[in-house]
């Protein structure tokens, strides 16, 4: 009997995968529900909690599709190349938002999109050895720098989306360009280590 491959990606679906696939799904919800207000006539009061609902699920599903993987014994290769996958198309996207929107600086997000290239092509090149590399803690590190990014990137969408972005501090819109250097910092960094680590193996 054979197998498509849809059935086989299917059967690799146990519950800590279908936590961390929920972040590729509200992707490009999350992009629908950031334009839609300025696109269309949608209420911004109503596009408002639903973007930041998208977004915290997202951002959860990150900090515990690991420990459900961990708790279930659910650990597995596919498991472990899932989830840098839903991280980078997830957080790519909010960071392009924020770019499109001019919150965000150009080169910052070309740093992370290079980055998140780069990572991709090193565990292509690590699976044809027939090893799959693993989330490291710098990754991890960097995971908490983009969340702390993409929440001050929210806010101050959510400002602009009620017509009041002139009226926001300047030590907040300060705040979230640092955040957002530090972001692209981090990419280049968790880039090098990654590196190093390829190397090692």
């Amino acid at each position: 009997m054979t197998h498509t491959p849809c059935l086989s990606i299917a059967n690799r679906m146990n519950t800590a995968n279908k936590i961390t696939f929920l972040r590729v799904l509200l992707s490009p919800v999350f992009f629908i529900l950031f334009f839609l207000s300025q696109w269309t006539s949608f209420p911004a009061y109503i596009a408002i909690p639903l973007l930041a609902l998208t977004f915290a699920i997202i951002e959860f599903s990150d900090l515990f599709d690991g420990k459900v993987a961990r708790k279930l014994n659910q650990v597995s290769d596919f498991g472990k190349a899932l989830d840098p996958f839903g991280d980078s198309i997830s957080r790519l996207t909010y960071f392009f938002c924020f770019t499109i929107s001019t919150y965000m600086p150009v080169w910052a997000f070309i740093l992370i999109l290079y980055r998140d290239m780069s990572v991709s092509f090193i565990r292509q090149l690590a699976a044809q050895r027939g090893t799959v590399m693993p989330s490291r803690m710098s990754g991890k590190i960097k995971a908490c720098v983009y969340a702390l990014a993409g929440i001050a990137g929210i806010f101050y969408h959510f400002a602009v989306l009620l017509d009041i972005g002139p009226l926001v501090p300047w030590a907040y819109t300060a705040t979230m360009n640092v955040l957002f250097f530090l972001a692209a910092a981090t990419a280049v960094w968790t880039l090098a280590d990654y590196i190093l680590a390829f190397k090692e193996n």
